[in-house]
């Protein structure tokens, strides 16, 4: 488990609360030609943090292509930000509510300046755990190419293909949606049968499957189900998902432009969108060419293997306690979602901050390949439970 926490912050626009016509966030942009800016990012539990500059000053960002731009109700005062619409919005766990979208008169990249980008006006706890006044989302990009180089940790924003280094055997087909330009990567199972997938770069894992897409994948048998589960371990926008059941899946085989992923696992969510996120930069660097609607992988390898890493129960947070959010089969009967985790191992959790969740660099689980859970179940009944990582 790379992280002890889930968090994305994917937004999905759902219906339109004050305008006739739908409403785009793709509006404004820069005016400027052949720029070429390098914007250090800082990793943290998968999230991507950036600096970008707003009337003078400097300001912490979430770089999330599953999102339109945000800024906090704060920084919106401050700005004085003319209100364009008021939306009505689904985040990643299928909360909905209805937020105001301003204009965001100047914003700048290095030193290009974008004007007049649409924002929502957002705030949630994670904001400020990561000390963070807005997310940088795919409608500000979708007029670039957009290059993420997890080596020199750096993301590199273009109008221009001679200024990077792109092969065409790396390329596959990229499509954007229409409201916010939120980019879809096509890609193959090993029967040859292709779907679109989203890139969210405010996701920390590898693959997040929804249950409503994988249709047509089953009718085909091109994965498997390894196991079944009930409970809950993602938090968005709006909060913390509703309890469900969910089931991890394998395919054996996933092609990326000419890249093959075998052992390709992934755990559904019953969320309106499949995606991928920044766990793929752990296997190579990637771009985004929304002009050319391309999508670049760059990895050296040709088949590269996924090893799973997988526990039987996925923990989340409930109040200030560490609780059992997901149960798998291997733990049925032994754990319920919502059971009170004490401790890990002799690590003690009986309270948690979850700030220091968000903010960690490793999860608790991360390189054990065993441990032993004390847990407390609704009864107030303590026990010890065993369990190992999938391998």
């Amino acid at each position: 488990m790379k992280t002890i926490l889930t968090s994305t912050l994917l937004l999905l626009i759902s219906t339109f609360a004050s305008a006739q016509q739908p409403f785009t966030f793709n509006q404004g942009g820069t005016s400027a030609k052949n720029y070429y800016e390098e914007i250090p990012y800082e990793k943290l539990s998968g999230k991507m943090f950036i600096t970008v500059e707003i009337a003078g000053k400097q300001h912490r960002f979430l770089f999330d292509t599953g999102a339109p731009v945000q800024i906090t109700p704060s920084l919106a005062a401050e700005l004085k930000s003319p209100g364009i619409n008021r939306m009505n919005i689904s985040d990643a766990t299928g909360r909905k509510d209805s937020l105001n979208v301003v204009s965001l008169a100047e914003i700048k990249l290095g030193s290009t300046t974008f004007n007049n980008v649409p924002s929502l006006v957002t705030n949630s706890d994670a904001y400020t755990c990561w000390h963070i006044d807005g997310i940088l989302g795919s409608n500000i990009l979708r007029k670039s190419i957009v290059q993420i180089d997890p080596e020199k940790q750096i993301i590199v924003i273009t109008d221009n293909t001679k200024k990077l280094s792109l092969s065409k055997k790396n390329a596959a087909q990229l499509v954007v949606d229409p409201i916010q330009s939120y980019p879809y990567i096509l890609i193959g199972s090993k029967d040859q049968l292709y779907f679109m997938i989203g890139f969210d770069s405010g996701e920390s894992s590898l693959f997040v499957p929804a249950e409503k897409d994988l249709a047509t994948s089953e009718k085909a048998n091109t994965f498997t189900t390894i196991s079944a589960g009930y409970g809950t371990g993602t938090r968005s926008l709006f909060g913390l998902q509703k309890s469900d059941s969910t089931r991890r899946i394998l395919f054996p085989a996933i092609k990326i432009g000419k890249h093959i992923f075998t052992n390709f696992t992934g755990e559904t969510n019953k969320s309106n969108m499949t995606r991928m996120g920044t766990k793929l930069l752990d296997y190579g660097g990637l771009t985004l060419d929304f002009i050319h609607h391309q999508f670049y992988f760059d990895t050296k390898a040709d088949t590269i293997h996924v090893e799973k890493n997988s526990w039987p129960i996925k923990p989340s947070v409930s109040g200030n306690h560490f609780v059992v959010g997901t149960v798998w089969q291997e733990l049925k009967g032994q754990v319920e979602p919502g059971d009170q985790i004490l401790a890990v191992d002799d690590q003690n959790t009986e309270t948690i901050d979850i700030c220091e969740l968000l903010n960690r660099k490793t999860g608790i689980l991360d390189g054990k390949l065993s441990t032993v859970l004390t847990i407390k179940n609704s009864k107030g009944e303590v026990k010890k439970i065993m369990m190992k990582r999938e391998l």
